[in-house]
């Protein structure tokens, strides 16, 4: 029979992933609304009230399973059963790459390909640069959309906060990401053995799309 707190736990973990869920609709919701992607936004906030009702649901059980009390287990059969409580490779909550990680390497990404390059041929790049600090749950699909992978969503997101600053172009050609001037003042100062003598020109760019 499991123990009380590793149920405990597991429901503690599941309702986690479906506050974590939440999070990532309520900022796709936010950007399609920005973009004016009306239709969309609608489904993202119809899915959002179908995972707030379950939450409210697993909230529920997860209060009423408080409530049972198991009978306690044999001290020395309890101190046997200690060992395979703590599995060594369980998923640590919180292991996930933060967004503002990816920013830098994009900036470098960007600097290695010539200034400008494709949405994928960028995100390649920067896997390059980060991926031995990218954990198990960066590799994982987002709950609200399979086909994403978490980290090359999360250096979306990081892209459309550079552009929001002044670093990436708001006006490059759709699915291409172009560094500005502040950009590579930004990889030199990093990196200085990245410095270059090209143009620097400052660039405008739009926010990114999900679609691109």
């Amino acid at each position: 029979m499991a123990r009380q707190d590793e149920i405990h736990n597991q429901i503690e973990t599941l309702l986690e992933s479906l506050r974590t869920t939440l999070t990532d609709l309520k900022q796709d919701h936010t950007h399609l609304l920005e973009n004016e992607k009306f239709i969309e936004a609608e489904q993202i906030k119809n899915k959002t009230e179908e995972i707030h009702a379950f939450h409210a649901r697993v909230k529920a059980l997860y209060d009423d399973w408080s409530n049972i009390s198991l009978p306690t287990t044999p001290t020395k059969l309890r101190q046997k059963m200690i060992p395979s409580q703590k599995p060594t490779n369980a998923p640590q909550l919180g292991s996930r790459t933060p967004k503002q990680a990816f920013q830098l390497p994009i900036l470098q990404a960007l600097v290695h390909l010539g200034g400008s390059a494709p949405l994928q041929t960028v995100l390649d790049q920067v896997h390059q640069i980060i991926k031995d600090q990218l954990s198990n749950d960066d590799y994982q699909s987002l709950p609200s959309k399979p086909h994403v992978v978490r980290w090359e969503n999360n250096a979306q997101w990081a892209r459309f906060k550079l552009v929001k600053e002044g670093y990436l172009a708001a006006d490059s050609p759709r699915g291409t990401w172009e560094i500005t001037g502040a950009g590579r003042k930004w990889v030199i100062e990093a990196n200085p053995e990245m410095g270059t003598t090209e143009d620097e020109s400052e660039y405008q760019s739009e926010p990114f799309d999900f679609d691109e």
